[in-house]
């Protein structure tokens, strides 16, 4: 869902425009870069929080609080690209309350159509980042750890919510492959990646 969240920001908006950060937004569960209200920050900054970070509290405020117009586009994003078996109802991805469905194979189209955008790339693959709001300084480290410790991932997103499990994404480039694995509910994922790779080169 951050993936969708962060290209449908890219393509609809302008990322370094600075919006102010709601109580909605700092009422966010999970993982969050602890973002307080009216704090003032641009969207570039955020869009780092959102994929290195996995910052709920960052997509909330991309989408202002999953307002309609967001979720719209975000959806007409999803179609666009051909996921067609996926639905979702916020950004973050979160599925305690929200009605947020995905597949495999949707998540793979999804990456592959994200990996084509230089500014996502930019951002996706960014083994850290440091910026600062009017409130406070923040410096990020990417949480997918084969993006940090092999540069032939280029980019990736981790995941997990109680019903999907473990989610991982990510794009894999070396000689003539570029490849996108997708795992969902495998507790050996980041294993199963290496695995996967070494088997196809």
């Amino acid at each position: 869902a951050k993936i969708l969240t962060a290209i449908t920001t890219i393509e609809n908006y302008n990322v370094d425009e600075e919006i102010i950060v709601t109580k909605e937004d700092t009422a966010s569960v999970g993982s969050s870069i602890y973002l307080s209200i009216g704090e003032r920050i641009n969207r570039r900054d955020l869009l780092y929080a959102l994929m290195l970070r996995s910052a709920n509290d960052a997509a909330s405020a991309l989408s202002s609080n999953n307002s309609f117009e967001f979720m719209y586009l975000m959806n007409e994003t999803a179609k666009k690209i051909g996921m067609y078996n996926s639905v979702f109802e916020n950004a973050s991805g979160l599925d305690e309350k929200e009605y947020n469905i995905s597949t495999a194979y949707d998540l793979a189209l999804l990456a592959s159509y994200a990996s084509k955008n230089d500014t996502f790339v930019g951002i996706s693959s960014a083994h850290s980042y440091s910026c600062k709001s009017d409130k406070r300084n923040y410096a990020f480290i990417n949480k997918h750890r084969l993006v940090k410790n092999d540069d032939s991932f280029i980019w990736g997103k981790t995941g997990f919510t109680k019903k999907s499990k473990r989610v991982l994404v990510s794009n894999y480039q070396k000689d003539n492959m570029n490849l996108i694995i997708v795992t969902i509910n495998d507790s050996n994922d980041w294993n199963y990646v290496i695995y996967y790779v070494n088997r196809n080169c």
